[in-house]
């Protein structure tokens, strides 16, 4: 009997070093895929690259490797999704990948990792931070206007989704997140879609929200199930989480707004002094000929020339 429980025990660490030692490989396969690809991307895709290598490269990936099957598991997985993108191009979408498996095991302490992931796609830049010198002439007052406008409906969106919960007002705070997903058929900004996407791509957090909408006028409203408040609480606990990173994504974008529209400002200026100075430089100039011809008698005006 002992030797049969001995034989299964070693059977067992076997299966688990070969299933290590899978792993191992298929991370070294997706991280020499992301080699490949970081030298190939844009500005846009580059940032979510070298992310996406640090997750993989990062101690705490390296340690859950050896933490159970379910974890070597997802491992496998975040390697064969990375090793499986094709182009830089694509890069966001294997973000999502990876961020979607990570929330799987998301009680194991990777949000740091899930924070570095989230944070990439906030760093890549858009028109108005791109530095180029021709965005000024490619977007006009009325579109930094309501692009600055989208920023900051979702700045206080974010600050009102951030109210304390109670049975008092959890219908309140759950009709507010309704609206602000509303929202999203009105933004046209690059950042303001980009920062909303990545708000709402958090399945746990959809399901929550979608949870206490069909309670909304249903439940009594001073008497909710104590799951639909505690599912209201941990919606606005995920935003609380996140606030300071969304902040700051959007508090870079308006300044980058207000910096394109000053240049815009000031070289529009500068060229209508240009114009100016060129017209002055021409009536002085016309005037001096004009003067001078008369002077030697080559210019006849009436009444002065008689």
């Amino acid at each position: 009997m002992d030797s049969a429980v001995e034989v299964l025990s070693e059977a067992a660490g076997t299966a688990a070093d070969e299933a290590e030692a899978k792993a191992t490989k298929a991370l070294a396969k997706a991280q020499a895929k992301l080699d490949e690809l970081v030298a190939r991307a844009d500005g846009i895709a580059k940032p979510q690259v070298r992310a996406l290598q640090k997750v993989l490269a990062s101690k705490k990936l390296r340690e859950l490797k050896s933490s159970g099957s379910s974890e070597l598991q997802t491992i496998s997985k975040i390697a064969e999704v990375v090793s499986r993108t094709k182009s830089a191009k694509r890069v966001s979408e294997t973000l999502q990948g990876v961020q979607k498996e990570l929330q799987s095991i998301q009680d194991t302490g990777i949000a740091p990792l899930l924070r570095k992931l989230a944070d990439s796609q906030l760093s890549a830049r858009t028109g108005y931070s791109s530095g180029q010198l021709l965005r000024i002439f490619r977007v006009t007052a009325i579109q930094m206007a309501r692009d600055a406008r989208e920023l900051n409906k979702l700045q206080a969106y974010l600050a009102k989704l951030q109210e304390t919960v109670n049975e008092n007002n959890w219908d309140d705070v759950s009709a507010n997140f309704a609206c602000f997903y509303a929202l999203n058929a009105h933004l046209q900004g690059e950042r303001s879609q980009q920062i909303f996407q990545l708000i709402w791509q958090d399945e746990a957090f959809r399901r929550g929200c979608e949870l206490a909408d069909l309670f909304v006028g249903v439940a009594p409203l001073n008497h909710p199930p104590h799951l639909v408040v505690h599912t209201v609480k941990k919606a606005v606990n995920y935003i609380k989480d996140h606030a300071e990173t969304w902040e700051k994504a959007i508090a870079k974008e308006l300044a980058a707004i207000e910096l394109t529209r000053t240049r815009q400002s000031q070289f529009f200026s500068l060229l209508v002094s240009a114009i100016s100075g060129l017209f002055m430089y021409i009536a002085t100039f016309l005037s001096s000929v004009t003067f001078q011809a008369f002077q030697e008698g080559r210019l006849r005006i009436p009444y002065l020339s008689d």
